[in-house]
């Protein structure tokens, strides 16, 4: 009788906790079956920053814990997906669920910073005299861009050459043009040279005594009139000089001699000169003059 009585206490001691097993908490998480990321590839310059997104699926899962590396960190880091560029190259950036260890990646390219604009300083027209320099300056845009090495010319180098650090040297009278190219896609800048020059149109000339010669002035710039020139002679006894309404200079003689007329550019301070011989106007006839009194 007692061993019947152990038997069913067993019994009903096995049937309970097969009771209790079945009866109790389950097991209700989800598991994680993926990972994706978007976008798959990135394109970059060096101190640009983007961010991925990654998707845990099941949306359900449990744990959506997930961590970021690259591949080069060199190139491209990563922190909670945000993506810095720091050098050109590449590299494969990884987001790995916890869950599963799945994985998802995205090639990220990164380039140099490049120009996208060259300027000159001083900017315009600027003035160098025969022989004189003028330093100038280029400017690449944007200010961090990776090469900003700069090539000069000269449009001219017969009217001004540049050197390879910009300095402009004036060669000759005239106007051209000095350029900065940038090594990093050939965007190119100028700015306009003048070197100024003034010429007459004679350099030796004749005239009898009471008349009078016409002298044309040159100028570089172009620009030659009363307001920008002023004549002078030697030997005022000799011969006078003065400057027409329109920049020409009108020579009269007065006794016979030789007498040196200096024509200077008031805004430059150059000068060019004509020496001029008076002959005496002695009534022979012996010349054939033209309406100044010039003689050939």
């Amino acid at each position: 009788m007692k061993y019947l009585n152990r038997i069913s206490l067993l019994a009903l001691g096995v049937a309970s906790l097969f009771f209790a097993s079945a009866c109790g908490p389950k097991d209700t998480s989800v598991a994680v079956t993926g990972i994706s990321v978007q976008p798959t590839s990135l394109n970059l310059t060096v101190g640009q920053e983007s961010t991925l997104t990654a998707k845990v699926a099941p949306e359900t899962a449990t744990n959506k814990n997930i961590s970021w590396t690259s591949s080069n960190t060199g190139v491209a880091t990563v922190a909670d997906g945000k993506v810095t560029a720091v050098a050109k190259g590449t590299s494969t950036v990884t987001v790995t669920t916890e869950d599963g260890s799945f994985t998802a990646s995205c090639l990220v390219s990164v380039d140099n910073i490049h120009v996208s604009g060259v300027t000159i300083s001083p900017e315009g027209q600027s003035m160098v005299k025969v022989g004189e320099q003028l330093q100038l300056a280029a400017t690449v845009s944007p200010s961090d861009a990776f090469d900003q090495s700069i090539s000069w010319s000269s449009d001219n180098e017969a009217i001004a050459k540049v050197s390879a650090s910009g300095l402009v040297e004036g060669v000759s009278s005239g106007i051209t043009s000095i350029n900065a190219t940038s090594t990093d896609g050939g965007i190119k800048a100028s700015v306009s040279i003048v070197v100024p020059g003034l010429s007459l149109s004679q350099t030796e000339a004749s005239v009898y005594a009471g008349y009078g010669v016409t002298l044309t002035a040159t100028m570089v710039p172009d620009n030659a009139s009363a307001s920008t020139l002023s004549a002078a002679s030697s030997s005022e006894e000799i011969a006078t000089a003065s400057v027409e309404e329109d920049g020409s200079i009108t020579v009269t003689g007065l006794k016979e001699g030789t007498a040196t007329i200096t024509v200077t550019a008031t805004e430059t301070g150059l000068t060019a000169t004509c020496t001029v011989t008076v002959m005496a106007n002695n009534g022979g006839g012996k010349f054939e003059e033209d309406d100044y009194g010039q003689f050939n």
